[in-house]
């Protein structure tokens, strides 16, 4: 398998309209947001605490250690098949094989992608090679 195509890259995302930040609805239950800072370049993580009295209201998600807000540079939503476990816990679907479309969030940039999961390749490639 060649990695080649996988070097990080500084360039902003190419033609993605403006996404100053998101919402992830994963049930009433379980919301969380992020929130583009210009500043620190970064999408800062909210979350609700998973109250039902409190549900959808965000709160900035905090390092325990250093007190600081999480951040992230980069931000991909997959899209994928999912089961429903309880109110605040899913199965998601990412198995060998599949795949999907997706957001990046980069840059206070979006970008449609899609997602594939290769492993399914890789052991394919170990099973012709070893039998």
């Amino acid at each position: 398998i060649d990695y080649g195509a996988y070097v990080f890259d500084e360039a902003s995302v190419p033609d993605g309209p403006a996404a100053p930040g998101l919402r992830v609805y994963f049930s009433y239950q379980n919301q969380s947001g992020w929130y583009y800072d210009a500043i620190s370049e970064s999408y800062l993580r909210y979350v609700d605490t998973s109250e039902l009295e409190q549900a959808g209201i965000l709160y900035p998600d905090t390092d325990r250690l250093t007190g600081r807000q999480l951040g992230v540079q980069n931000i991909v939503v997959m899209f994928a098949a999912h089961d429903v476990v309880s109110p605040t816990n899913l199965d998601i679907r990412l198995d060998a094989g599949r795949s999907g479309k997706a957001v990046l969030f980069r840059d206070g940039r979006s970008l449609n992608i899609d997602w594939f999961n290769t492993i399914w390749i890789v052991l394919q490639w170990l099973c012709s090679v070893m039998y």
